[in-house]
């Protein structure tokens, strides 16, 4: 497997563990990785998700309190913002790195951003094949991406 990919999977799985330390939605995240790294922006983002995905568990009950359930609608959209604005900062991290690459004269132009066919999240399998969204011949989004995002050898490396 890539080193790249190894590398975010421990990411992945450093901020999964650590967010169920205390397993609570309002717990304090304290990113361990530099600021700016691609690594930080990877545990932001999975730890980002996995609170998300909590506080959709919690609005799904039942139960809820009508009132609290519309606070907690008012998180939720929140932080599909702060998502959002993280897959820019992790397409930035990627444009940037590869802003020499030409890309090939049959190159396509895609909407999907890298970002979010990234394996960021704590169910994901770990495994290049298994990876969410991956390339087919009607979505070419990694046909010209180098190997960050792709499961080969590479001397491109977070």
């Amino acid at each position: 497997m890539n080193r790249t990919i190894s590398r975010a999977n421990e990411v992945f799985d450093r901020s999964v563990a650590d967010y169920h330390i205390t397993d609570n939605v309002d717990a304090e995240m304290r990113n361990p990785y530099p600021e700016g790294s691609l690594e930080a922006i990877l545990y932001a983002k999975n730890w980002v998700d996995a609170v998300q995905w909590h506080l959709e568990d919690i609005i799904r009950d039942p139960a809820i309190d009508p009132v609290e359930a519309l606070a907690l609608k008012r998180r939720i959209d929140r932080s599909n913002q702060v998502r959002t604005d993280m897959v820019e900062d992790i397409d930035t991290w990627f444009r940037t790195l590869y802003e020499n690459v030409t890309p090939l004269p049959d190159a396509t132009i895609n909407t999907e951003s890298p970002a979010w066919a990234s394996p960021s999240s704590p169910s994901r399998s770990g495994t290049c094949a298994n990876r969410p969204r991956a390339p087919t011949p009607t979505r070419p989004i990694w046909r010209n991406v180098p190997d960050a995002l792709q499961c080969s050898s590479s001397s491109a490396r977070i």
